[in-house]
């Protein structure tokens, strides 16, 4: 029945679309229903092509499901009609085939391809028309390309020769490529940018020109680059072209005003001045330290003028967040005595708002556990006029334990606070200032607390850390986090804690029973991300994520260097044992682009951690959870595995939990209308423990039945992009349930259960 009411639901908004598709197309006219473009070369998709279409179909769902034309046909032709009126205003009128457009769109494609090289090439066009509705195809035939021959090289200047020359491995236009007029534009644009960066403060891609010569019978054309000379006016308004000149750096002078209009030529002369180093500082109010605007400026008296140092400059004084304005100009210094040409460096900068509060009450998201919370924080940008960073936040939540999708009668209660204080550099010796110019690094300090109550029990959490976050200047897609010294400290108070759990838990013959007392760790970690993906994902794109983390060893270190008596075959702090485990995690996730209305998000997670020496089992806090929001999601957060393990029906998230972790999914999400978006989705994984504990039987991963313990969901949701966040409701439908044995474990025929069998989760972003 769970099915059947799932392909119900699907099968409603499949008919609700498709009926009378065209009852708002005129007569002797046609819904252009279908596009389609058809290639012989394998590197031209038609998902390239689409944007040279003058005329494209109504965005339809899984290339079949024309929902937003389907709301528009359902308004009637009554417009004074609220309902008519809005279902008009959230659909979109039909598409009305235009031949003429058909015939621009062949003219697109024919430049497209002379632009790639094919000046041969043939585009044809077809169209079917059936019950209103045109179906149109267009084909190209590529024929032979045009490649590129010989390059030469004229330049006139031996100083840009020589440069060019010695770049010649970063060159976008090589001999045999295709002449593809979109990379000789690639090819300009980087020449000039290499010379910008080496002085020639005055060159643009628009002196960089070129000479084919086609004359050659074999398709092949030799290509002649030019560098031309600068055009000058001259006296009595002559046109003079005189050769490319060097800029030098004479000075950097920064003004540091409350205001832009402090600036004027009178109020600058009654500014205070110091020097730092090379740099002078005006200002009216020295709200930053120099010698922190010079750790972050590339800009050099002596230097040849570099437009890539200019960039890094003003990014990596934005990125302290103390500039309310900011502006970098080079001015000409006029000098008829010296020979070189020279610039001084101007960088204006006013300050931001410094100190700021803020009280707020959200919904949160917590391995999927979703609740409210109210927040009071408070943030100074720059405590000691350095860009440091001090936060302070007090926060009181209550958080659901599992899904809505469950009559809920859990919750838990945290009352917590956090101080930090973050440097916009690393604090760390021996790195000199060329090493750190070339990251954009911060170092952070913090100090935490927090209180829990669960159903179970209640705990303290305190803990205190050191972490460097940096990301290289020479790929913004990257980012770096260390967590230096990460020490945390459980508290779970003996009054606190349940009879049922003392007895279930914390008696002799649990395995789990170190899991859920006193304990401290001290970790150190290290964590990698990567992102090719554009702020408006308007084409395909991935990112990475990978972490590992360790655990206890200094400290196992110093004991067994000391010869510390052991306890119960561990080492104790004072009375308190401490973990010791490696942890590794990783994440991938592949966005395909189809359309703007349209998409396919890939998604694979794993993590497995291993205890040792000092510990057998891994800490609470850092076991894997199966389930959940960002998860399976037919399973309530907490609720799956690990691997078949049974507690017949009774969810016990004390148990199930894990040292290994697998999730897999594949998400089809398509625009509807207004900020609704639809999500499709199917998710397979688990959790696993490393050894077989007799609390969580059938939870130990093997090689031979792991495969077989892979659960396995599917469902649907609705997503809600208000652009600065996105709420997300997914239903999810349990497919194949590991923990059930025989034809039992796959759930598609059996009988339907809301509670056992489905999971609502109400989310805040994306699950990946």
């Amino acid at each position: 029945m769970r099915s059947k009411l799932f392909n119900i639901s699907f099968l409603v908004i499949t008919l609700l679309t498709a009926c009378n598709s065209t009852k708002y197309v005129p007569n002797n006219k046609y819904l252009l229903d279908q596009v389609h473009i058809k290639s012989d070369l394998k590197n031209v998709k038609e998902v390239d092509l689409i944007g040279y279409l003058r005329q494209t179909p109504n965005t339809k769902m899984f290339e079949a499901i024309n929902f937003n034309l389907g709301l528009y046909n359902l308004s009637g032709k009554d417009t004074t009609l609220w309902i008519n009126r809005f279902l008009k205003n959230i659909g979109n009128p039909p598409v009305i085939y235009d031949s003429t457009l058909v015939t621009l769109s062949e003219k697109e494609f024919k430049k497209y391809m002379t632009n790639k090289g094919y000046e041969n090439a043939e585009i044809k066009s077809s169209v079917t028309f059936k019950k209103k509705k045109a179906r149109v195809q267009y084909e190209i035939i590529s024929n032979e390309p045009y490649k590129i021959g010989n390059i030469s090289y004229k330049i006139d200047n031996d100083t840009i020769r020589g440069l060019l020359f010695a770049d010649t491995t970063n060159a976008i236009i090589k001999k045999n490529n295709l002449f593809d007029i979109d990379q000789l534009e690639r090819e300009r644009i980087r020449i000039a940018e290499n010379l910008r960066n080496h002085g020639y403060f005055l060159f643009n891609k628009e002196y960089v020109t070129y000479l084919a010569d086609s004359s050659k019978l074999d398709h092949q054309i030799d290509l002649t680059i030019y560098i031309r000379k600068m055009q000058k006016t001259g006296p009595k308004n002559t046109v003079l072209r005189v050769s490319h000149e060097r800029y030098k750096i004479q000075s950097v002078k920064y003004l540091l005003v409350n205001d832009v209009l402090d600036i004027s030529n009178g109020n600058v002369a009654k500014m205070d001045t110091i020097t730092y180093k090379d740099k002078l500082f005006i200002y009216n109010n020295l709200f930053v330290n120099p010698s922190i605007l010079d750790s972050k400026t590339y800009i050099s008296a002596n230097n040849y003028y570099s437009e890539k140092d200019a960039e890094k400059t003003y990014s990596n004084i934005n990125a302290m967040h103390v500039a309310k304005f900011l502006r970098i100009d080079f001015v000409e210094v006029k000098n008829e005595n010296d020979s070189i040409k020279k610039l001084e460096c101007i960088i204006l900068i006013t300050p931001n708002k410094n100190q700021s509060f803020s009280l707020e009450l959200e919904g949160t998201n917590s391995d999927g556990d979703f609740g409210v919370a109210g927040k009071f924080g408070y943030t100074h940008r720059n405590v000691f006029k350095g860009a440091e960073n001090f936060t302070s936040k007090l926060k009181a939540s209550n958080e659901a334990i599992g899904s809505i999708g469950n009559i809920l009668t859990y919750s838990s209660w945290e009352i917590s606070g956090e101080t930090g204080l973050q440097f916009p550099r690393f604090i760390f010796p021996f790195l000199n200032m060329e090493t750190l110019r070339e990251i954009n690094a911060t170092t952070e300090f913090n100090v935490n607390y927090s209180y829990q109550i669960r159903p179970d029990y209640s705990r303290t959490i305190a803990g205190f850390g050191i972490k460097y976050r940096w990301k290289p200047n020479f790929n913004k897609n990257v980012r770096h986090s260390v967590d230096l010294l990460d020490f945390s400290y459980v508290y779970l108070p003996p009054g606190s804690i349940s009879s049922e759990f003392k007895e279930k838990y914390l008696n002799s013959s649990s395995l789990l029973q170190y899991s859920y007392e006193d304990h401290l760790i001290l970790k150190t970690g290290y964590y990698f991300s990567y992102s090719n993906q554009t702020v408006q994902r308007k084409e395909s794109g991935y990112s990475l994520r990978a972490g590992i983390e360790t655990a206890g060893n200094s400290l196992y270190g110093i004991c067994s260097l000391l010869e510390t008596p052991k306890q119960d075959g561990a080492y104790m702090l004072g009375k308190i044992k401490f973990s010791q485990y490696v942890k590794i995690d990783g994440e991938y996730s592949f966005n395909y682009f189809i359309d703007e209305s349209n998409r396919i998000v890939y998604h694979v997670a794993i993590g497995i951690g291993a205890p040792y020496g000092n510990s057998d089992i891994l800490p609470f806090e850092k076991r894997y959870y199966g389930g959940g929001a960002n998860s399976v999601r037919g399973w309530s957060v907490r609720t799956l595995g690990p691997g078949s393990y049974n507690n017949n029906g009774v969810v016990d998230y004390m148990s199930q939990s894990g040292d290994m972790k697998l999730d897999l999914n594949i998400e089809y999400r398509a625009k509807l209308f207004w900020v609704m978006e639809l999500g499709v989705f199917a998710d397979g994984g688990n959790v696993w423990t490393l050894l077989p504990y007799g609390d969580q039987k059938g939870g130990n991963f093997q090689f031979d039945t792991a495969y077989k313990q892979i659960a396995l969901g599917y469902g649907m949701g609705l997503r809600f992009d208000f652009s600065y966040f996105i709420l997300r409701l997914d239903w999810g439908i349990k497919a194949y349930d590991p923990s059930k044995t025989g034809s039992n474990a796959w759930r598609f025929n059996n009988t339907w259960n809301i509670n056992d069998d489905t999971a609502l989760h109400f989310a805040v972003g994306y699950p990946f």
